[in-house]
């Protein structure tokens, strides 16, 4: 996956104090002495040094943008590392100037270091040109990297879906990968997916999936019931420019629902009162529960009806519409306060006769 900018905070070099003080000695030059002065430090390195301090720059298709990726010269003096505060990126199209579009810290802890940067705010048709440039704190510019040109329309195809799917706390997704119908050239290496809420939007800096996925599907996980979900993904290939990622793909969106009912009641019993049962059973302890529904049957065959339109938020019913010499079966079930009502199984059945 790649690494991307953060927000870079720039430190004021530090500013030594004015009343130091300074004792020179003046020896004649007939001893062949010169003047000295204070401590012995090493010799200053001019801001406008332009020793080369880049190794390789390219850019590369990724996502709809840009990837430009540059190598820190290892030769490159310590001291004129700490003098430099950043790269300067810029961006330009044919016949315009270059236009700024961040600048990204030095790491000091180091030569020869490798930098990335994403510029996803390019204009369809448009063939832009990039460099990069040592620049210090006060805005001095020192060395620079060649001009690299990214050409419109080269982008490998996207991957064909995601289809996406809801599940209980869950999204399943599947895809197709890209093909040579499509423009598709090299060798895939995986997938990046990305996520959005409803009203969120897309981060395209920051994948969903820690590493690309190597097959046509994922599940992503730990979601919240009843919010919509939106997907995007990209595909991976590895070309002849080297690693490259495609287009983004088209949209895909779904709402997880919980399809998880409560557990069957237990415990079903009766107590026979004149011209009526009164049922009761154990309660459940689903912390999404809604009720209960009882259903009874006459007689041996026949389906269940039910006695309770609306659920019952105890475990007790009263039958009172029974009559003396009828066999009379009963089931409960549990109901979940989920949008979708999710009912358990059956409960053991019951089986009692009015005398």
């Amino acid at each position: 996956m790649i690494s991307c900018r953060k927000e870079h905070h720039f430190k004021r070099s530090h500013v030594r104090d004015p009343m130091r003080k300074c004792f020179c000695i003046l020896v004649l030059a007939s001893l062949g002495m010169g003047l000295s002065c204070g401590k012995k430090g090493p010799p200053s390195i001019p801001i406008k040094l332009k020793e080369t301090a880049f190794s390789s720059f390219m850019a590369s298709h990724f996502r709809g943008g840009a990837l430009l990726v540059w190598e820190e010269s290892r030769k490159l003096p310590a001291p004129v590392v700490s003098r430099w505060l950043g790269y300067r990126v810029s961006r330009r199209s044919a016949g315009e100037d270059f236009v700024e579009l961040d600048t990204l810290n030095i790491n000091r802890k180091g030569r020869g270091f490798t930098y990335q940067y994403i510029d996803l705010t390019l204009e369809p048709d448009v063939e832009y040109i990039y460099r990069v440039q040592l620049v210090s704190e006060d805005g001095r510019i020192g060395s620079a990297t060649d001009e690299v040109h990214l050409s419109p329309g080269g982008d490998p195809p996207p991957p064909t879906g995601p289809l996406a799917e809801g599940g209980d706390g869950q999204v399943e997704l599947a895809w197709e990968e890209p093909s040579a119908d499509a423009g598709m050239a090299g060798t895939l290496l995986g997938y990046n997916l990305f996520r959005r809420t409803r009203d969120g939007d897309y981060d395209l800096r920051v994948t969903l999936n820690p590493e690309p996925i190597l097959v046509s599907s994922y599940t992503d996980t730990g979601l919240e019931n009843g919010e919509e979900y939106c997907y995007v993904l990209t595909a991976v290939i590895r070309g002849d420019r080297g690693n490259e990622e495609s287009a983004i793909s088209v949209e895909s969106c779904t709402m997880p629902r919980d399809t998880t009912p409560p557990a069957a009641p237990v415990g079903l019993a009766h107590t026979r009162g004149t011209g009526f049962f009164l049922l009761s059973w154990d309660e459940n302890s689903e912390p999404d529960l809604a009720g209960y529904r009882v259903y009874r049957r006459q007689g041996q065959d026949g389906n269940y009806d039910s006695l309770t339109p609306e659920v019952l938020a105890s475990p007790l019913y009263k039958d009172a519409g029974v009559r003396s010499g009828e066999l009379y079966s009963y089931v409960v079930t549990a109901v979940d306060s989920s949008p979708a009502a999710n009912e358990s199984p059956f409960s053991e059945t019951l089986d009692i006769s009015l005398p």
